[in-house]
């Protein structure tokens, strides 16, 4: 099927672009720490309240990586070339012209300034907004409202269910 074929060859010449390889390894790497927060949203009983918590330790650890950018792009692009020299898969900086206005073209002086500066930072600025505006303080009352269900008042002690009483009493 000739359609097919041009899938197929699409596909392949894409896979052995470097900033296919970049990008998989990035994603890679921080959608390990996401997705049993993926899996625990996914269950029919949720303690949002620790979900919560656990998405601030996630942001904490995406944040440092991103005050740290240089550091983990070095540990990508090891990664990368790895990934290449098993493919056979020369990693190579697209063409960068003095001007350009239809995709990043930042001034780097070297691989990894310019990895940085077009996939990694963006990448990891996009999720920790996303999960700031997703698991934001303002939306903790409202996770906690799942604390005053019955199955979950049955787990708490007598005073921890007075507790939340006060709490809840207030938001409401």
């Amino acid at each position: 099927n000739n359609a097919t074929r041009k899938s197929a060859y699409q596909l392949h010449s894409a896979i052995k672009k470097s900033s296919f390889i970049v990008s998989f390894i990035v994603i890679a790497k921080y959608s390990a720490f996401l997705t049993p927060v993926v899996n625990i949203l996914q269950k029919k009983s949720i303690d949002m309240v620790n979900v919560c918590e656990h998405m601030d330790r996630i942001e904490e650890l995406f944040t440092s990586d991103r005050n740290e950018a240089e550091r983990i792009t070095a540990e990508i692009l090891e990664k990368a070339e790895y990934f290449a020299e098993e493919l056979d898969i020369e990693l190579t900086l697209p063409r960068v012209t003095e001007r350009q206005t239809l995709r990043a073209n930042p001034p780097a002086s070297n691989a990894s300034e310019y990895w940085r500066r077009t996939i990694v930072i963006p990448y990891l600025d996009s999720v920790i907004s996303s999960m700031k505006t997703r698991f934001s303080p303002e939306h903790r009352p409202l996770f906690e409202l799942s604390s005053i269900h019955p199955a979950c008042m049955i787990k708490k002690r007598e005073d921890g269910v007075l507790t939340y009483h006060g709490k809840h009493c207030q938001i409401l």
